[in-house]
């Protein structure tokens, strides 16, 4: 969830969209509409995932809302981007300009972040861990990941991980994303420990033998060598 974001994201309220269902799934999308008439968000949220998962653009669309404003759904705008894509792919301009908003304040987010704003830099880190790639350039945030990794920063270095475990920007390599967790871990980072700890679970001893030893080459060169 992005709780400490502090850019209120599509400040309008949620309004249920109208129209655009398909006779197989009305009956689910106009239940979401209704429970939503009522002020009950999270069966509006639970009736309109159902129509949205079938394909109902109307229905994705106010599941992307659900997301972006915390109402019948934890607010977490990767998922939000999401639901605003596949509803913008079947040609909805309201969800494209969702999506195009929601990626003007992650770009805003990463701005600020690189700039050492702290909130900003726990907003990226999050982003970092989604499964989601709508919302983001993840290319842009390897960059940024991997300059401040090279000079130290634990924070980038947790980033880096998240970036290779959900195939973010580069190619899936969980021995690298244990390299880097385990490098953060070594600066007090909890969460970091507790991901390196997360992954070393999922190893077989010789892998974790090889990933040790791309940690020792790494730091010994001063982060020159961690490929």
């Amino acid at each position: 969830m992005y709780t400490r974001l502090t850019i209120f994201v599509l400040a309008a309220g949620l309004s249920a969209l109208v129209g655009f269902s398909s006779v197989a799934v009305a009956a689910e999308f106009e239940d979401g509409n209704a429970a939503f008439s009522r002020g009950d968000f999270a069966t509006a949220a639970k009736w309109w995932r159902v129509a949205a998962e079938q394909g109902n653009a109307a229905a994705q669309y106010n599941v992307g809302k659900a997301y972006a404003n915390g109402q019948g759904l934890p607010q977490n705008y990767s998922y939000a981007a999401l639901w605003f894509e596949k509803a913008a792919n079947q040609g909805l301009p309201q969800a494209q300009r969702h999506l195009d908003y929601i990626r003007k304040i992650v770009n805003q987010r990463m701005a600020a972040a690189e700039q050492g704003d702290v909130a900003a830099r726990y907003d990226v880190m999050t982003l970092s861990a989604s499964s989601s790639a709508a919302a983001v350039d993840y290319n842009a945030v390897y960059v940024w990941f991997s300059k401040a990794a090279e000079k130290g920063d634990a924070d980038a270095q947790l980033g880096l991980g998240r970036l290779y475990e959900n195939q973010h920007a580069v190619t899936r390599d969980l021995i690298v994303a244990y390299m880097w967790f385990s490098i953060a871990a070594t600066k007090g980072d909890p969460l970091a420990q507790q991901e390196k700890d997360r992954l070393a679970a999922q190893m077989q001893a010789f892998e974790l033998n090889y990933a040790n030893s791309r940690v020792r080459r790494c730091v010994q060169s001063r982060y020159r060598y961690c490929g």
